[in-house]
């Protein structure tokens, strides 16, 4: 019976693309979506196409909360399965999504223009069969990338032929690390909220705010628990220092961490906030195998390589592409969390200038809108 019925659904899921390619699209009309909600490289391209074509920009998602909350912001937004929702998917003229068509809704995709905007750059080894075709067998017509190095990883990993347009620009999510103060809380005002606000002027106080994002394990298993980490002697360092250490866990990551909130200098970030308003306010990154230690990069702040579980993360979760320590030349490496600890009691002495790894991996400088403009010569 289950395998009649997902031949009866997948029968009507190609029925409807084939209808959608029927449909007329307006070539001024863009829907973009992320499935981890309002954020990353869709919503930043977003906001900045909003201010040269405020009434041609929606915002389709699968979740409810996610339509309200960029409703309350003043944006269009449409849950993919509402009329209306319905209606804009068949009749945008592009799509702008973050992993794949799913990101917005992929059964009404026909005969528009497709952008990939992907969601980080690294040396992590990606794709793979399930994503080689982009979805139902057809690739995006535009994938963004942000150097030659980066090019040749995504062409090769996720098969991209030479018929697609690759276009090389910084992230749009990127862009706001590069604010001058006035313009990021003008963002943060205008669109985060103010309990965001808020919370960025609690880190003021702080004499240093030490960020921990370590990325998801395939594994599923409680690296945390794993790492060792003495919250509670964390904590009293950084009472001692007036610090703060923010927990900001990958949206894949299913851990039970309500014991941490207990401490009043180690402070949880939800998996789902935007992280990236907030991390110019940050001082030190404390990563491991995360894209996030690129994008930090851009900020010519320090980094903390924590690498307790390498071994275990190379066989059983990620392969990398590339030499882990060639590519990860800024910053200090330690591999338990006693050598972490010695770093955050020590004054920390500034890292070397990473310039040689953002030319490899931030080799172009265009903006946003250069990168609009460049979608809309070929839509």
């Amino acid at each position: 019976m289950n395998a009649i019925i997902k031949l009866i659904r997948k029968t009507l899921q190609y029925f409807l693309l084939g209808i959608s390619y029927c449909c007329i699209r307006n070539k001024i009309k863009w829907v973009f979506g992320c499935h981890t909600g309002f954020m990353d490289n869709p919503k930043y391209l977003m906001l900045q196409r909003v201010s040269l074509y405020p009434c041609t920009c929606y915002w389709i998602s699968s979740s409810k909360e996610d339509v309200i909350k960029v409703q309350k912001i003043g944006l269009k937004a449409y849950h993919k399965n509402s009329i209306l929702g319905i209606y804009h998917c068949l009749t945008a003229g592009v799509y702008i999504y973050s992993h794949d068509l799913y990101d917005i809704n992929k059964w009404l995709s026909g005969g528009a223009k497709r952008i990939c905007l992907w969601h980080g750059v690294g040396i992590k080894k990606i794709g793979g069969k399930t994503l080689s075709k982009h979805s139902y067998g057809q690739y995006p017509d535009i994938f963004l990338s942000t150097s030659p190095f980066m090019t040749t990883h995504f062409k090769y990993y996720l098969h991209l032929p030479d018929t697609t347009n690759i276009i090389e620009s910084m992230y749009p999510r990127c862009e706001i690390l590069l604010y001058p103060n006035h313009k990021l809380i003008d963002h943060i005002k205008k669109y985060e909220g103010e309990n965001m606000m808020n919370f960025v002027n609690r880190l003021k106080t702080y004499n240093k705010v030490y960020l921990y994002m370590p990325t998801w394990r395939d594994d599923k298993r409680d690296f945390i628990s794993y790492s060792e980490i003495d919250f509670e002697q964390l904590n009293q360092i950084l009472e001692q220092q007036n610090s703060l250490f923010i927990l900001k866990l990958h949206p894949n990551t299913n851990l039970t961490i309500q014991a941490i909130t207990q401490y009043n200098n180690i402070h949880i970030l939800q998996k789902s906030i935007d992280i990236y308003p907030i991390l110019p306010f940050t001082d030190v990154l404390i990563t491991d195998y995360s894209s996030i230690y690129y994008d930090y990069l851009l900020l010519n702040k320090d980094v903390i390589l924590f690498l307790f579980d390498f071994d275990n993360y190379l066989k059983n979760c990620r392969e990398l592409a590339y030499d882990f320590n060639q590519y990860t030349t800024f910053g200090k490496k330690v591999y338990c969390f006693s050598d972490l600890l010695a770093l955050i009691k020590q004054k920390n002495e500034k890292s070397k200038k990473c310039n040689d790894l953002k030319k490899i991996f931030w080799a172009n400088n265009k903006n946003a809108f250069s990168l609009i403009s460049e979608i809309q010569k070929t839509s």
